[in-house]
């Protein structure tokens, strides 16, 4: 199960930090200012969306929104496949 180099671990809390810096380099210094990314989908407000999803990550362990989050933001020229693909992969190996 060992690939490579995704053999290190990191938090929960590291993840998202990444993600965050990821998504808006401004974005982590604006946490719990409820200020939107900067970027929308289908005209919803992405911070609502992301938050909700890393509490459900967080209080309930369930991935399942963030990462539906992390695909769209790919979809949408966000991330990159490849960075999609760390994500992921971190937040399976993070629970």
């Amino acid at each position: 199960m060992d690939t490579d180099s995704s053999s290190q671990t990191y938090s929960k809390k590291e993840i998202a930090d990444a993600i965050f810096n990821k998504l808006n380099p401004h974005f982590s210094a604006l946490l719990g200012a409820n200020q939107a990314f900067g970027f929308q989908t289908s005209g919803n407000n992405l911070t609502k969306e992301l938050n909700e999803a890393l509490k459900d990550w967080f209080d309930a362990n369930d991935s399942t929104k963030l990462v539906a989050l992390l695909q769209t933001a790919q979809v949408t020229n966000a991330l990159s496949e490849q960075e999609l693909q760390t994500f992921i992969e971190q937040i399976e190996s993070a629970k």
